[in-house]
């Protein structure tokens, strides 16, 4: 019975909201509002993304006080490794999902 009460209680309810927030948005996504407001947040979804790239790269290459010369001569082999990354996801249809899982299985194979 906890379980079930669990599920009632918590899972139900917003289930039941998100249903409804579908529907909603179901009627308007077509709208002329809905489409100027996507219009702006799209680029700065693009920015938010850059911008967690380049702190994500930050951390990845410890950056901090060093020239881009030396940072790259100091980890050709994880800038060698984002660049190839970046051309498979550019260039071919390949799942994220397997750049991700092929790059964890490099660094495996090649950081342990």
């Amino acid at each position: 019975m906890g379980a079930l009460a669990a599920v009632t209680g918590t899972v139900l309810p917003t289930t039941l909201l998100m249903l409804v927030m579908i529907i909603f948005f179901f009627g308007i996504k077509d709208g002329p509002r809905m489409h100027a407001m996507l219009t702006a947040v799209r680029p700065l979804v693009v920015a938010l993304l850059l911008w967690i790239a380049y702190d994500m790269g930050r951390t990845a290459f410890a950056s901090a006080g060093t020239s881009l010369p030396e940072l790259f001569a100091r980890n050709w082999d994880k800038a060698a490794l984002a660049l190839v990354a970046f051309a498979l996801l550019v260039r071919t249809s390949i799942n994220p999902t397997l750049v991700i899982l092929g790059a964890a299985l490099f660094g495996l194979l090649a950081y342990r």
